[in-house]
C-alpha cells in the first residue's frame, strides 16, 4: 500500500472489505495473498493480527474478524481466511476449529464445524464445544454443540444442544 495505515480493499462479489497494507498476486494461480502489519489489542489483552475483514452486506450489520493470513481466489471469488482467533457474534465469541473461515459470494460464510462458543463473551459463563455453527451476521447465528455440565459431586455430564441461537435482546440461548 502507498499509505502507511493501509488501504481499503473491497471484494464486491463477496460483499466484504478489508484494511491491508501488503499483498502478493500469484497471477498464474489466480490468487491474491492478503496481509497486514496491523496488530490490535482486544479488551482482554489478546492481540488480533492481520487484516480486519468487515462484511458490507447490509443484513450482516458489519460482521467482522481479523485474519493474520488470507487468500482471495480470483476465479472462484472465495476469501480463505486462516488463523482467525475468534468472531464476535451477538454476546458470544465463536472460535473456528483450526482458525479457518471461508467467505463466498454475497457474504455467505461457510458453516464452521467443531467450533467452540463462549457465551457470553464478558462473563464467559458457558462454553460449548464440538459445535456446528452458521454465522448469519454480527447479531445472528445458529448452532448445535456439546456442553459439559459438572454436578455437585464433580461428575461431568455432556449435554447435546441441538439448537443454540440468539434471542431478540442479543443474548445466546
Amino acid at each position: 500500500s502507498n499509505d502507511r495505515k493501509g488501504s481499503i480493499v473491497k471484494f464486491d462479489v463477496n460483499q466484504y472489505m478489508c484494511y491491508m497494507d501488503q499483498f502478493k498476486w500469484y497471477m498464474d494461480d489466480g490468487n491474491i495473498e492478503i496481509s497486514s502489519e496491523n496488530k490490535v489489542k482486544d479488551n482482554e489483552g489478546i492481540y488480533l493480527e492481520g487484516p480486519e475483514f468487515i462484511s458490507i452486506n447490509p443484513k450482516q450489520d458489519s460482521l467482522r474478524f481479523f485474519a493474520p493470513k488470507a487468500r482471495f481466489d480470483l476465479k472462484k471469488f472465495i476469501i480463505y481466511a486462516k488463523e482467525v482467533q475468534y468472531i464476535l457474534v451477538a454476546d458470544a465469541k465463536i472460535f473456528p476449529d483450526s482458525g479457518k473461515v471461508e467467505i463466498h459470494k454475497k457474504a455467505e460464510m461457510q458453516p464452521l464445524t467443531n467450533a467452540k462458543i463462549i457465551a457470553n463473551s464478558v462473563t464467559k459463563y458457558h462454553t460449548l464445544h464440538a459445535c456446528n455453527v452458521n454465522i448469519y451476521g454480527r447479531l445472528s447465528y445458529q448452532a448445535s454443540g456439546n456442553y459439559d455440565y459438572v454436578d455437585e459431586l464433580k461428575k461431568k455430564n455432556t449435554i447435546y444442544f441441538s439448537s443454540v441461537t440468539v434471542d431478540t435482546t442479543g443474548q445466546t440461548f
